[in-house]
């Protein structure tokens, strides 16, 4: 049975300086079980059981949950931890759907992730990955790589998005960078015009947008297709739809959820 554990912040990174000199003192991580969550206040409590029984106030924003998992260094995997595939990509750990998975940047290589199998299990097992473009579930790995006990060897944490985001790249930043370097050819060819409108499209469909809200309806921002209706999907507390599973278009659901 799936440990339940959550984590939070009762202090950030930075918050607070620890000598004469400046110098920032580290976060402060609590783990434990939530009883109360209060999102307007930016506050939760965490009843931690070890190494001392107590009860922490943290910050809402940097609460996640425990995804049952460990990675190749056996630190359990919780949500907005930052992890390495196979030494390879990077990605931050979410929950999505209803599963624990990984959003990659700008998109998976589920190539390479195929090539890996045969040489990481010993057998010829043909892929069975979903193929989401930006996002693959943990059980979809271990299934992939014959991995069991809970084990996610294929992964390792390397940090998280609180703090350590200087270990990602936003894709507003990255796209300009993209940008400002391919225009920066003076005499630019049909294929690297054509290479910088495909890159744009793919970082720009990354960058959350707001759904769209008519007559009661809610749609997607980029493809326009349906989502249900509003009144709907205010009633369901569960809802986590963090991509269009149209086009893959990256939603912000602010509005709906406020």
């Amino acid at each position: 049975m799936k440990e339940i554990l959550f984590r939070g912040q009762a202090r950030r990174k930075g918050e607070k300086i620890i000598n004469g000199k400046g110098d920032k003192c580290d976060s402060h991580w609590v783990y434990g079980e939530i009883t109360q969550f209060n999102v307007k206040n930016n506050k939760a409590i965490i009843h931690q059981n070890k190494p001392s029984i107590c009860q922490y106030t943290v910050y809402t924003d940097t609460v996640g949950e425990y995804s049952g998992l460990t990675d190749v260094n056996n630190h359990k995997i919780f949500e907005g931890d930052i992890v390495r595939i196979l030494d390879n990509q990077i990605g931050v750990v979410v929950k999505c759907w209803g599963t624990f998975g990984i959003e990659i940047k700008p998109s998976i290589d589920y190539d390479y992730l195929a090539l890996e199998i045969e040489e990481i299990t010993g057998c010829d097992n043909h892929p069975s990955f979903c193929h989401c473009d930006n996002f693959i579930s943990l059980h979809e790995l271990m299934w992939n790589y014959n991995q069991e006990d809970d084990s996610c060897y294929v992964i390792e944490i390397i940090g998280n998005i609180y703090d350590n985001s200087d270990l990602l790249f936003s894709y507003e930043t990255t796209l300009e960078i993209v940008s400002n370097a391919i225009q920066a050819i003076k005499h630019m060819t049909p294929q690297q015009d054509n290479a910088l409108a495909i890159t744009e499209k793919a970082l720009e469909k990354q960058i959350p947008t707001s759904i769209k809200v008519w007559n009661g309806q809610c749609s997607c921002p980029t493809c326009n297709k349906l989502f249900g209706n509003r009144s709907d999907i205010e009633k369901k507390i569960g809802w986590d739809m963090q991509y269009c599973k149209f086009c893959g278009q990256k939603l912000d659901w602010s509005d709906i959820n406020e």
